[in-house]
């Protein structure tokens, strides 16, 4: 038992240093309260990440990994990250929409982690891309969802902030008959 929380704790540590050594923004406040989010049934189920370019050195970290989505509660979402190493990571998320576009605020759970990942994202048939804000071109902190909202949508107005997309594709179930 301690020798599986220690892999688990030893994953947990291993996703938490990529992403903050990547270049991906995190903020210290989401872009709004969860209880505004709303579960989507189109987000739930199993995506496989998938690589199309080598340029991103964060994708290919990921490359094979699956991505679990399912309903916490009524706001948000639990999402479980496995990897073919066999680690698993686990997240909390909730959706904000700005101007018609659909933001993931995410945080890691092992670690009692209180910074979100912010992802711009789009689901067109089976295909989840999103879009991480690349902390180079945009790394401002703000007490209040508010004036983050306000300051992001200012911003990506002004210049491209975001990163190369990524894309899962959805796993479908097997059909028993």
């Amino acid at each position: 038992m301690v020798f599986k929380q220690s892999i688990t704790l030893f994953a947990a540590i291993s996703f938490l240093v990529i992403l903050t050594a990547c270049d991906d923004y995190s903020s210290k406040v989401p872009l709004n309260k969860h209880w505004r989010s709303h579960i989507d049934s189109t987000y739930l189920g199993r995506w496989k990440f998938i690589t199309e370019d080598n340029t991103d050195s964060l994708a290919t970290y990921f490359e094979g990994h699956e991505l679990e989505i399912m309903a916490f509660n009524e706001h948000e979402y639990a999402l479980k990250v496995s990897g073919e190493d066999k680690s698993v990571s686990f997240f909390r998320g909730f959706i904000s929409t700005i101007e018609n576009d659909q933001y993931a605020n995410i945080q890691l759970l092992e670690l009692d982690s209180r910074e979100f990942l912010i992802y711009k994202f789009v689901v067109s048939n089976d295909t989840l891309t999103y879009y991480p804000i690349n902390k180079l071109l945009y790394n401002d902190q703000y007490k209040k969802s508010k004036n983050f909202r306000k300051a992001l949508v200012k911003a990506y107005k002004e210049k491209n902030i975001f990163g190369p997309p990524r894309r899962y594709v959805k796993i479908q179930k097997k059909k028993l008959f």
